[in-house]
């Protein structure tokens, strides 16, 4: 389903109704139950409808052509700033990052991409780590799921220009490769943007105005 800032996207196609140039999504838990299901909202949702954790955040959107563009400040693993230069967020200079439902993984530059796993490789040292099959030239941190402790993985937080900051938790980073190896869902893009897939949007309420070019997002377990 194309939800791109298109005029040929649903969501704008949606917006000739009486629904206005907004819609939402909340992605559940990936680990939940199988009877859990993710929600689609044109409009905002109905009142009751999804529980939020907290309080709603809003970030102003920049132009990405006709992808949602994220005007990303700095990123911080386990309470530390990740020493990333300004160039991997910055749209001219062949950098920035975009926000996409359609993608799973989290696609970085390399200027981004090389000091985050540095940070997270150093966090998880204890870990044993597997020589694995044809994944392993998709995913550099990977570790053995006998030895693996969810606890010890670090959030990390995404904060942005205007001060909204976008807290991932280390359950939501953690992909399983098989029953014996669990990898961190971070892989490196040949090129700019950067992008946001949906395994960190999880357990979420993203909502999305594209009149204002804002975007609110909130805890949530969408169910």
């Amino acid at each position: 389903m194309g939800l791109g800032n298109n005029p040929l996207s649903l969501p704008n196609q949606v917006s000739k109704l009486q629904f206005g140039q907004t819609f939402s999504y909340c992605l559940v838990d990936m680990q939940s139950d199988k009877t859990a299901s993710s929600k689609l909202f044109f409009g905002s949702p109905p009142q009751g409808t999804i529980q939020i954790n907290g309080t709603m955040q809003t970030t102003q959107m920049v132009k990405a052509n006709s992808s949602y563009g994220l005007n990303i400040q700095n990123i911080s693993i386990g309470g530390e700033l990740v020493d990333i230069p300004d160039e991997a967020w910055d749209f001219s200079k062949g950098g920035g990052a975009i926000i996409d439902s359609g993608a799973t993984l989290a696609y970085l530059v390399e200027s981004a991409y090389s000091p985050i796993i540095k940070a997270l490789d150093k966090s998880l040292s204890n870990f044993n780590r597997p020589t694995i099959g044809p994944d392993s030239a998709t995913f550099e941190l990977c570790y053995g799921s006998k030895e693996f402790n969810y606890s010890a993985v670090p959030e990390m937080v995404i904060g942005f220009a205007d001060g909204a900051r976008f807290t991932v938790p280390g359950t939501s980073y953690v992909i399983d490769v098989d029953a014996d190896t669990k990898c961190l869902a971070f892989t490196m893009s040949g090129s700019g943007p950067s992008l946001i897939g949906n395994m960190l949007q999880q357990k979420n309420l993203w909502e999305f105005n594209i009149e204002k070019s804002q975007l609110s997002f909130g805890s949530s377990s969408c169910i």
